[in-house]
């Protein structure tokens, strides 16, 4: 019986087998190692998948508060104005720069005050939504206190600042004399300050009463308040304005003040000066002044 033949083995096969296989060992290719990789790949992607639909959902969510904001029913149907007694309301929501329609959650409530706060007549002023198409706000005015009168009258009031500018004035405010310069709505007053101050300390001690105050001139390093009625002079300096008007309410209260006299220096410490009818006064009366008598 012959023996089976076997076929002859290819060695060559053989051979590079081996060396293939301990070439992928060598390089760290392993049946874990590959499984690893792809379960890594797997979470990236299933990561990257995942952000995807998120950032969907956000410009989803975007999209949809820019229509829930964008609706009518969100949008400013009313402006309600409180506070005003020299402004008209209707020109100061026009001034604010808000319009009816506007979408109420993206109107600027910080940059809508800055706007109103650069009225001249308006002092402090407070902005507040009230959803959903409400929007409020709050005025505090500025007051007159004086009428700086340049050629034309300048409605002041006590910091200075140039609420209006009238060319015929008929109010029965004090009437400051003696400063010149330009000025428009909203700039200060500043040479007019001694001026304000000796008004507004006269009108803290009660005396004179403002409406008795005609005329403030400011001449040099003096304030001369004239009175209405008497045309009484009263000198004041421009600085310790409260000490001046101190000595005439002691004066006053003592029972020296004479309402028909020509007037009082009240510049000098510890005493009151009264005034002859000097050349000052009959001079003042024979210009174009604001003072009674």
């Amino acid at each position: 019986m012959r023996a089976a033949r076997k076929s002859p083995s290819n060695g060559k096969n053989r051979v590079s087998r081996t060396p293939r296989k301990s070439a992928l060992k060598r390089k760290g290719f392993n049946g874990q190692k590959i499984r690893a990789f792809f379960l890594r790949s797997w979470w990236v992607l299933r990561g990257a998948a995942g952000g995807v639909l998120v950032l969907g959902l956000l410009y989803g969510a975007y999209l949809g508060a820019e229509r829930i904001i964008a609706s009518p029913y969100l949008g400013v149907k009313e402006i309600q104005v409180s506070g005003c007694v020299r402004i008209d309301p209707k020109a100061l929501v026009s001034f604010s720069g808000v319009h009816a329609g506007e979408p109420l959650v993206k109107v600027d409530l910080d940059k809508v005050r800055d706007r109103l706060m650069s009225h001249p007549v308006v002092k402090d002023v407070s902005v507040a939504r009230e959803l959903p198409d409400t929007l409020r706000i709050q005025v505090v005015e500025r007051t007159p206190a004086a009428a700086l009168f340049d050629g034309a009258f300048l409605i002041l009031d006590s910091e200075g600042v140039v609420l209006s500018r009238q060319e015929v004035f008929a109010g029965d405010l004090p009437v400051i004399t003696g400063i010149k310069g330009a000025l428009e709505p909203g700039e200060s007053a500043r040479e007019a300050q001694g001026a304000l101050e000796a008004i507004e300390e006269m009108a803290s001690i009660g005396f004179p009463e403002r409406e008795r105050i005609s005329e403030v001139r400011v001449s040099g390093q003096r304030i001369l308040v004239f009175l209405t009625g008497s045309g009484t002079m009263l000198v004041l300096p421009c600085q310790d304005i409260s000490g001046a008007l101190g000595r005439l309410t002691r004066f006053v209260r003592a029972g020296g003040f004479d309402a028909a006299a020509p007037g009082y220096d009240l510049r000098f410490d510890g005493r009151v000066v009264a005034l002859p009818d000097s050349s000052e006064k009959k001079d003042s009366k024979d210009k174009n002044t604001f003072a009674g008598g």
